[in-house]
């Protein structure tokens, strides 16, 4: 527990931090062990808050070392306080439970709740707390450039995805009861980890978009850092995201879509289809907790990849053309006319780019000399076609 004043009413034995100091000492005591149950408080007398602690908390789960804890629970008598605090760590993938009237903990002295100072002024809400998480400030010239508008990028998943598509791509939909806050982020770098890393493997596939809002709106917005140098992000209230979409100029757009890792029986399925084993690296790839689907590549090139169940959808849709290139096996493309295709002939079997019309392989112009190699430019954002041998 990191309280300045209350324990545990039943005695139970637990570690008690009455300063941030020494809950960040705590928690550095219990890095890599077990954590049934942590209980924080928000203000812990004068200017000092769990806010240190906290970002304890964050920077383990940006570097992908998150505490090993069963449930937080949150038991500030400052309801503001504590709405924030956890906002934040459930932002962050922590269990989170807010248990501010909670009867196991209690003042040491017997005093009320209401004498206490953690009891938020009148007027007090989530976007006004004294005690704020803390913001770094961070140049201009990060995130605006000369223009009248702002570049901001956005995680997502489907259900999420599939409303702003049915708004015709002009905005978010209306946060849930339990989602006080919109989160949309300064950098694809930030977006495309949450997206892999927390969209994935909650939902099989998560999405990268990108949109403009009014530089004049942004202004009035603080820019809050959530970890590292570049996990840079905006808190834009439940109750205001409908302002904040009148401020979105021009569409939202997809930048790129990630997928959760391929069943066994695709890849066996469609050896068996083939003749001829697929690399083991392409294999791998698509057996990790998520790889590239399709979308904009930072070089500008779109890029398209093919699971092996759609690759032999697209092989049926070849029909004579895929009898034509002995061998072929088409694993992506630009999502239009071209096609990137393995010569399974050959041993690492190169990447190539076949049109749609080309009959034969003497058409086709070499893209990568082996699949690794294409996933290396893919992964690394550099991948652009070559129309030339």
């Amino acid at each position: 527990m990191v309280d300045d004043l209350r324990s545990f009413v039943d005695g139970r034995s637990a570690e008690v931090a009455r300063t941030s100091a020494a809950g960040v000492d705590l928690l550095d005591r219990h890095r890599g062990g077990r954590l049934d149950e942590l209980w924080l408080d928000h203000d812990l007398g004068g200017d000092d808050t769990i806010w240190p602690v906290v970002e304890v908390l964050e920077r383990a789960a940006f570097d992908e070392r998150p505490f090993d804890i069963g449930v937080i629970n949150v038991h500030s008598a400052n309801p503001a306080g504590a709405a924030r605090l956890a906002q934040v760590l459930r932002h962050w993938g922590y269990h989170v439970r807010v248990a501010s009237n909670s009867p196991d903990v209690g003042y040491v002295d017997g005093s009320a709740p209401s004498d206490r100072h953690d009891s938020p002024p009148d007027g007090c809400h989530a976007r006004t707390a004294h005690h704020d998480h803390p913001v770094t400030p961070i140049g201009e010239e990060q995130t605006i450039h000369n223009s009248d508008t702002i570049t901001l990028w956005r995680p997502t998943g489907r259900a999420e995805r599939d409303l702003v598509a049915e708004s015709g791509w002009r905005a978010w939909p209306p946060r849930l009861a339990d989602q006080p806050i919109f989160y949309p982020v300064l950098n694809r770098w930030y977006a495309t980890k949450i997206a892999r890393e927390w969209n994935v493997p909650a939902e099989g596939v998560g999405y990268v978009t990108r949109f403009d809002v009014e530089r004049s709106y942004m202004d009035r917005h603080e820019v809050h850092q959530a970890g590292g140098r570049d996990v840079l992000e905006y808190w834009i209230p439940a109750e205001e995201l409908a302002d904040f979409n009148a401020h979105i100029v021009g569409a939202i757009i997809e930048e790129a879509e990630y997928r959760g890792p391929v069943d066994d029986q695709e890849f066996t399925d469609a050896e068996e289809a083939l003749g001829r084993p697929l690399p083991a690296a392409w294999r791998t790839y698509l057996h990790g907790e998520s790889w590239f689907r399709r979308g904009w590549m930072p070089s500008g090139a779109y890029v398209w990849l093919n699971s092996p169940r759609e690759m032999l959808d697209v092989h049926d849709a070849w029909d004579q053309a895929t009898d034509e290139h002995p061998g072929i096996a088409i694993i992506g493309g630009d999502g239009s006319r071209e096609q990137l295709v393995l010569d399974l002939r050959s041993d690492p079997a190169p990447v190539l780019l076949a049109d749609i019309t080309s009959s034969g392989w003497e058409t086709a112009t070499r893209q990568a000399d082996d699949v690794s190699q294409l996933i290396d430019s893919i992964e690394a954002g550099t991948f652009e076609f070559s129309f030339e041998d």
